[in-house]
């Protein structure tokens, strides 16, 4: 029954694999992402952690399979929040064609190439399809592996700085904040992009921090490789985690001394006043700050429901698009835009002005931004006690995020969709904050609540016997037998069982072929198959041993909790 098991579940991967190679190959990245956060975390906190992952997973697998569903299977579909996913999808199976060398029409030509709009990771899309054959549908799922990938690394991050529940807390709020959620089933380039500052910022603490050199100048790399491709993807976003970057040595040399960074704080704005007083300084200031004027009044007249910062002459003006507007533009006008593009980064959309249904909707999750922000900046003082460099590089994503958008924006949408990248670090101080409270409340406490109970129970942390029965039934089942079984097999021999599944489905792909997408890419979903299951059949034992000493070398103490 165990091999029958193994058996049926490789030819249905492999049967899959040809139907639509760019589901298996994002669910493969989501479950070695799920058991890469999960690796050296135990107890409570482990179920915790899985059943968060799982769900999060689950919940936006349904929403994609939705789209699906309902879309009309002769046009190009996406969900009604992400017109410019739907572009983005567009533009990359036009790029697909003209590798693959079927003809398209030259205006898709041009749109496909146009300056307007582009962004590496259009490039993303298109080679992973021209790979794994176009997939519509599929692309949502890479944007859920970037988000996931993402809100791991924050968790492992958190977790080794300010314990198990800071983790937990950031990992529920990454996950499941409703916009959040709604970027990460897009096929937009948000997921990406917080992928990749995510990966700079965990990088750097572990480049400092590792022991061995080979592992430090490891994550170096993934810094430096991910801020290029970060630098491709959206202009301007390389300056958000590059600002945390800069003050990596103020956390490294100042951990414990607050007040010296205070006194620190203090200085360094005196002397920025004093620069900014020069007149050079202010030229060249100003000749950015017209240029975001001018991207803010774009904003503002794009479909959608906008806000003004500027003065209203440079609204009202009648030709306003020429450039000549702005350099009129005063230092004392200016100053006055900034520091209103800052308060309206923070404060917008603003609740006693929703008129419409979404923003009314959307009034509960900015109640939870302001409390967010509160809680961070509570936490930002609790987390510089604990871990200075870790905690400054958070301030610095915030910090540098809120300069560089805010003056950009003018779109309410666009302002939530853009202020969505560095919402994930807020979390991370947030989350500090909570975890404080919690052991400040007393964990015994909380977990006699009936919330928490209930909780418990719903994720299975309670014994299976006190389920109505429900456990003792399945373990009575023969597939629970047949589970409990494949449990005792020795990892060789699983190994061994996997590659003669693989093998029996490439052959059922093969057969299945003509039903897929006919396309360079069954070929080489096929021939990768057949060469990982040869690979597993002839050198199990070999595989499992070598594994065994990587893992030895590469693991490194966890903090408990």
């Amino acid at each position: 029954m165990a091999k029958l098991l193994v058996v049926a579940g490789g030819c249905a991967i492999a049967s899959a694999l040809v139907l639509s190679p760019a589901m298996v190959a994002a669910f493969a990245l989501l479950l070695f992402t799920i058991a890469a956060v999960s690796r050296g975390v135990s107890g409570d906190e482990r179920r915790v952690l899985l059943w968060i992952l799982l769900v999060a997973v689950a919940l936006r697998v349904i929403a994609v399979a939705a789209l699906f569903l309902v879309s009309d299977p002769f046009q190009l579909s996406t969900f009604s929040f992400d017109g410019d996913g739907k572009w983005i999808k567009l533009k990359s199976l036009w790029i697909r064609n003209g590798w693959l060398g079927v003809p398209i029409d030259l205006s898709q030509f041009e749109q496909a190439y146009q300056a307007y709009g582009w962004s590496s990771y259009i490039y993303v899309l298109a080679y992973l399809q021209y790979l794994l054959g176009p997939a519509p549908y599929a692309v949502h799922l890479f944007s859920v592996c970037w988000t996931v990938a993402a809100a791991g690394l924050l968790y492992r991050l958190v977790r080794r700085s300010y314990g198990s529940t800071s983790g937990l807390v950031t990992l529920a709020i990454v996950l499941f904040l409703p916009t959040l959620f709604i970027w990460s089933v897009s096929a937009m380039k948000e997921s990406w992009l917080l992928f990749l500052t995510t990966v700079m910022i965990a990088g750097t603490e572990r480049a400092v921090r590792v022991p061995r050199w080979g592992a430090r100048a490891g994550w170096v790399a993934a810094v430096v490789v991910a801020g290029l491709v970060l630098t491709t993807v959206r202009s301007g976003a390389i300056y958000i985690p590059m600002g945390a970057l800069l003050l990596a040595p103020l956390g490294i040399f100042m951990a414990g001394r607050v007040r010296l960074l205070a006194a620190s704080m203090v200085l360094l704005a005196v002397v920025g006043a004093l620069i900014l007083h020069q007149p050079a300084v202010q030229a060249r200031v100003m000749s950015r700050v017209r240029a975001s004027a001018a991207l803010h009044i774009g904003h503002v007249n794009t479909e959608g429901y906008s806000y003004k910062v500027l003065d209203q002459r440079f609204y009202s003006w009648p030709g306003f698009e020429n450039n000549l507007l702005f350099t009129t533009m005063t230092w004392d006008e200016g100053r006055r835009y900034v520091l209103r593009a800052l308060g309206s980064f923070v404060l917008e959309p603003l609740p006693w002005k929703s008129v419409s249904r979404v923003q009314v909707l959307f009034i509960p999750q900015q109640m939870a931004w302001y409390a967010l922000l509160m809680l961070a900046a509570v936490g930002a003082v609790a987390g510089f006690r604990k871990d200075a460099l870790v905690t400054v590089l958070f301030i610095g994503v915030v910090a540098a995020g809120v300069v560089v958008i805010a003056p950009h924006e003018g779109n309410m949408g666009t302002l939530v969709r853009h202020r969505d990248g560095i919402v994930p670090f807020v979390a991370c101080l947030s989350a500090i904050a909570v975890a404080s409270m919690v052991s400040r409340l007393g964990r015994e406490a909380i977990e006699s609540s009936g919330l928490v109970r209930g909780a418990r129970r719903l994720i299975g942390l309670m014994p299976f016997d006190q389920t109505r029965g429900l456990g003792v039934t399945w373990r009575e089942s023969e597939l629970a037998a047949a589970i409990d079984g494949l449990r005792a097999v020795e990892r060789w021999q699983w190994l061994r069982w996997i590659g003669i599944a693989l093998f029996a489905g490439a052959g059922l792909g093969v057969v299945l072929g003509p039903f897929g997408d006919q396309a360079r890419s069954s070929l080489f979903a096929c021939g990768a198959t057949v060469v990982c299951a040869l690979v597993l059949i002839l050198y199990p034992r070999a595989l499992v041993v070598g594994f065994g000493e990587w893992a030895a070398r590469t693991s490194g103490p966890e903090v408990s909790g």
